[in-house]
């Protein structure tokens, strides 16, 4: 990982779990977030002027504009501390791969088949949509609802959590409890293929 990438996980990471960081003091953390994300602000105005707005490879001057930022970061890094840095960009880099990994679609033995998701950035309890959250929790044991898409027939039970009722089979379902899950499966036949994410029923 290059200290670019590791000062982009650093960023990003720090929005979710600022209260690892909370033994620095609020202030010292504030001011040092405040000018990690200006170095990384400024590495993405030249890389976006030059690749996205001119369409062209950086200049010399350009690269050594970016080799003077990337040795700010080296020195923020050296203030922050080693440990800390290396934990928050091992958490990105799973989160990351956990976000871009989706579940197999669930196939029932009657042929009705959904999409069941339940990660970071998807609408289920716990984490979901709260991955800014301070207390977020990227990786949860179980979940207690989650994101239903694309079921290839309409499903009574699922229509109160749609997020256009017009068009259920082209439409997200969001927040659908773990019981209504397990009762939608069993109805169409039992699971006969895909993968679900470990549920908790609370009914």
């Amino acid at each position: 990982m290059s200290i670019w990438e590791e000062g982009r996980a650093l960023d990003k990471l720090s929005k979710m779990h600022s209260s690892v960081l909370r033994a620095l003091g609020e202030n010292e953390l504030t001011q040092m977030l405040h000018a990690l994300r200006k170095i990384m602000d400024n590495i993405d105005f030249i890389h976006s002027k030059a690749k996205w707005i001119e369409g062209r490879a950086l200049t010399d001057g350009e690269s050594a504009q970016i080799a003077k930022l990337e040795s700010e970061l080296e020195a923020f890094y050296a203030d922050l501390g080693e440990v800390v840095v290396e934990e928050y960009a091992r958490r990105y880099v799973a989160e990351e791969r956990y976000c871009s990994e989706a579940r197999a679609k669930i196939e029932c033995e009657d042929g009705f088949s959904m999409s069941v998701q339940a990660k970071p950035g998807a609408w289920c309890e716990p984490g979901g949509m709260d991955r800014y959250s301070p207390d977020f929790e990227p990786f949860p044991e179980s979940y207690t609802h989650v994101e239903v898409g694309y079921p290839s027939a309409v499903e009574e039970l699922l229509l109160r959590y749609a997020e256009d009722e017009n068009n259920p089979t082209e439409t997200v379902y969001i927040c659908v409890p773990a019981h209504i899950i397990l009762t939608v499966i069993s109805k169409h036949g039992g699971m006969v293929g895909g993968e679900l994410p470990p549920l908790k029923s609370d009914d």
